[in-house]
């Protein structure tokens, strides 16, 4: 809005409109510059809590194999 009352003042030779219009628009950047500086950092991520080790600490059970011998009867 204070941009374009500063155009609409500049062309037609009104500079209390153009003064106005300047000054509505540099308060308005002065004030979201302002927010901007204002704005809190975001949260770091949590940090990841695992129960279980990565890998197993004991030794890996044996494999089971089947007996290829007929049972008897």
């Amino acid at each position: 809005m204070g941009a374009i009352d500063a155009l609409i003042g500049g062309l037609n030779d009104s500079w209390s409109l153009f003064a106005f219009g300047l000054g509505t628009t540099g308060i308005a950047l002065a004030f979201k510059l302002w927010r901007f500086q204002q704005r809190r950092p975001l949260p770091e991520e949590p940090v990841v809590q695992h129960y279980l080790p990565s890998r197993s600490s004991s030794a890996p059970l044996p494999m089971l194999s089947v007996s290829k011998k007929k049972p008897p009867l």
